[in-house]
């Protein structure tokens, strides 16, 4: 499985980050602002790094290509979601 993990670079997308690649095998893509350098602790064959920020709709809609399951660890307003879905 694909998972999405948008905001990968606060505390909770960590640990939620934390646990996926010590319980599953699952493929990661690490959205955020600066996770490719924040998150250096992570990188891994199973991890795909996206610099970004929500609000770059089209850019968040190419990194959830091939995506299965996405974790939102971002307390959204409706702008945001509306442009996600």
């Amino acid at each position: 499985m694909k998972v999405m993990i948008l905001g990968a670079a606060g505390q909770i997308g960590q640990m939620v980050t934390q646990q996926l690649l010590a319980q599953t095998d699952d493929q990661l893509v690490l959205y955020g602002h600066n996770v490719s350098q924040r998150l250096t602790a992570f990188d891994s064959i199973r991890v795909t790094f996206v610099d970004g920020d929500f609000l770059e709709f089209d850019k968040v809609q190419t990194a959830l290509n091939g995506v299965d399951a996405v974790y939102l660890s971002f307390v959204a307003g409706p702008d945001i979601i509306a442009g996600l879905i």
